[in-house]
């Protein structure tokens, strides 16, 4: 099932990106406060790397949750996961059952279940992954290449 391995993917590097966001933001105040006693000549070359190297590191995770919309990528998986099981579940019980029933306990023909589990597989049948494209600024390049700029 293609929604469960991509909640699982999306999951997998959710988790440490927020993880890594804290440790880095938590880091990157602490080299702040560190510079901030000696102000920015004063300080150590190290000092001065290892924060210029934190605060970037704190924005790249920072813009990776907001541009991939990690966590309604990964609400919109796991509802389609569990929608496509309890299709699974009720084409067992249809199986199952004599005369055969759907979930609702109407019985239907094998046609009509067909159709209806046909149906409702075209609505489900979906991979969500998202980008927010407001995050990103996207320069108009076609004014640019006409000269127009």
């Amino acid at each position: 099932m293609h929604s469960k391995e991509v909640f699982i993917e999306i999951n997998k590097y959710h988790f440490p990106s927020t993880t890594l966001l804290i440790v880095f933001s938590v880091l990157s105040a602490l080299l702040v406060f560190l510079v901030g006693q000696n102000d920015w000549h004063g300080a150590s070359s190290i000092i001065k790397s290892a924060l210029i190297t934190s605060i970037a590191l704190t924005s790249f995770y920072v813009l990776s949750i907001q541009v991939f919309n990690q966590d309604e990528i990964i609400t919109k998986n796991l509802n389609n996961y569990v929608e496509l099981d309890n299709l699974q579940l009720e084409i067992f019980n249809y199986c199952g059952t004599y005369p055969n029933t759907n979930s609702e306990g109407d019985t239907l023909s094998f046609n009509e279940f067909h159709t209806h589990v046909v149906e409702r597989l075209v609505l489900m049948n979906e991979i969500y992954v998202e980008f927010n494209e407001e995050t990103i600024e996207a320069s108009d390049y076609s004014k640019i290449l006409d000269g127009s700029e």
